[in-house]
């Protein structure tokens, strides 16, 4: 057996991407992401969970370092600064 990289590929990125717009933006549980996308729920849950586990622990980080989570030189690179979609085009 050939142990495989942790590496994700373009297409990974995109499909994460397409999970967090329906849930964040559009409000869609992930029993509607998974049919919309044709994936299982688990794996929707899962990367989902990834994602807010990561993004509670930076957030944790931040604060006992005493500074804003957002870190951006740009106010227009801050979330919600990109258009829907944005990963599509």
């Amino acid at each position: 057996m050939v142990a495989r990289a942790n590496f994700f590929t373009r297409e990974d990125d995109e499909t994460l991407l397409e999970m967090l717009d329906r849930r964040d933006r559009c409000g869609m549980s992930a029993l509607a992401t998974a049919r919309e996308l044709g994936l299982t729920t688990g794996r929707v849950s899962g990367s989902l969970h990834r994602v807010d586990r990561a993004e509670a622990q930076f957030a944790e980080a931040c604060a006992a370092a005493q500074r804003s989570v957002c870190v951006c030189a740009k106010a227009e690179n801050c979330d919600g600064g990109m258009p829907r979609g944005w990963w599509r085009q």
